[in-house]
This record gives structure tokens, sequence and C-alpha cells, in this order.
């Protein structure tokens, strides 16, 4: 269906007669376009599996020239279902096959040393996150011999807070704390 090369003879409204062509529904799969796409950067963004921006232009300008590529550059809206895809998105970090709830994995590392002293006049930095509830801090220490103790009382003072044991510690070991 698509050249590969662009036309520059295709027009605008030949583009969405095409892309509206493509996206219409098909009631032997089910396959129906989704109701929020009002104008064409919309129709496309859905219509091409809710592909990002810059790969939209990049596409459009390939399949269908650059005067296509101008009429949708910088008119890219939000839609709902990248949005709520993004914001269901866990974390790297934990297991993908359960939950991670508050408190059930903590992870820290150590950077530095470093040349000259940061804010505090410390010259390392101890990062702590919590995976289930991915609330986490940076602590500027000044020898890396406070990192333990450090560690130790901001890990009891989440203890403390929310009333739960940490169930597992993971470190990258690279510190030596």
């Amino acid at each position: 269906m698509f050249q590969d090369h662009p036309n520059p003879d295709m027009t605008l409204q030949d583009m969405t007669v095409l892309i509206t062509t493509l996206a219409a529904p098909d009631l032997s799969t089910g396959n129906v376009p989704d109701q929020h796409c009002s104008d064409l950067t919309n129709l496309l963004h859905s219509a091409f599996g809710h592909i990002g921006s810059k790969r939209l232009e990049h596409f459009v300008q390939q399949k269908f020239g650059s005067e296509a590529r101008k009429s949708i550059n910088g008119k890219f809206c939000s839609c709902q279902h990248c949005y709520i895809a993004k914001s269901t998105c866990r974390s790297n970090l934990g297991s993908r096959e359960q939950l991670l709830n508050t408190m059930d994995t903590v992870t820290a590392g150590l950077m530095g040393q470093f040349d000259e002293a940061v804010p505090h006049k410390g010259r390392y930095a101890l990062t702590i996150r919590e995976i289930g509830s991915s609330y986490g801090g940076c602590h500027v220490i000044m020898q890396k011999s406070d990192a333990s103790a450090v560690l130790l009382h901001v890990l009891a003072n989440w203890e403390m807070k929310t009333g739960k044991k940490i169930k597992a510690f993971r470190s990258n070991n690279g510190g030596g704390f």
C-alpha cells in the first residue's frame, strides 16, 4: 500500500483519506480506532500503534514527503492511552512477577570520592531508595566510613515512621560499606 519513497504529489487531503481508511473500524477483527482522535496528528498516532512524535514525523516524511511532515510538526498532542500506560509502568529494579509493597526492598549506593567538595563540604554521596513506593534520598557525607552509620540511621527512621520492617536490602557492593 505504501511506496518506498516520498510521494510529492500526495496532498494532505489524500493522506487524511488514506489514514482514515487505514483506521476505519474492522468489525471482523474488532479493531475500532480510538474515539479521542480529533485531528490528523492524533489519527496518525493512533493508527500506527501509538508511536512517539519524533518517530511519527520521521515516518510521515519518509512515506509522504516533507510537505506532509510540516503539517504535523509541533502539533503532537497528548494521548490518554499513552498517559495511562506510562503511569502504570513499574520500576525496573523490582521483580516483574510480584508487586512490591512499601518497605519490601531498599537499595543503596555510594558515589564518590569527588574531586571538589559538594554542598555541605562532603566528598561522597549516599543514595537510598525504597523500591515499592519509589521514595528515596541522597545524603552527602564527609568520609566513606560514615556511610554505614548514616544508612542505619535512615533505615531506622523509615522503619519507625512506617511501622514496617525492611524485608530485603540491595547494594551494588561497589562502595564497600
